[in-house]
């Protein structure tokens, strides 16, 4: 019978497709949520939403307009310093292996919109990797 001496882990990694742009440094969650998602500052007062709440308002919108943030390597993006704002085309290798119809110009429209709200200069791009899940 083997023993394994070395370092074991539970840990899982899965892979991604993500199209999308990097983001180096703080985002103006206020400004986001009030341009791209049309919240109103009374809206976000009266929602209770103070500045501590405003990331978590912002995740919450993101993640149901389909737009996915990857911080640091553990999420995909190449440096911890670094996030990825994208669409999340595919978000494993077994839907990798499935024929999936993109609109490319549609979602690069979006992206486009979403970067010039963000404030972020990166070009768009397509994001392939493994990421710990």
């Amino acid at each position: 019978m083997k023993i394994r001496s070395g370092f074991v882990s539970n840990s899982s990694v899965s892979s991604f497709l993500v199209f999308g742009f990097e983001v180096d440094g703080n985002l103006d969650y206020r400004k986001i949520l009030r341009e791209l998602f049309n919240c109103s500052e009374e809206e976000l007062r009266d929602r209770g939403v103070d500045d501590d709440d405003l990331m978590d308002l912002f995740y919450d919108k993101m993640w149901e307009s389909d737009i996915r943030i990857m911080e640091g390597t553990e999420s995909g993006a190449p440096k911890d310093s670094v996030t990825i704002v994208g669409v999340e085309v595919a978000k494993d290798i077994e839907e990798m292996a499935r024929t999936k119809v993109f609109d490319f110009d549609e979602e690069k429209s979006k992206m486009e919109k979403l970067r010039n709200v963000m404030g972020v200069t990166a070009p768009v791009k397509i994001y392939v990797g493994n990421r710990m899940s």
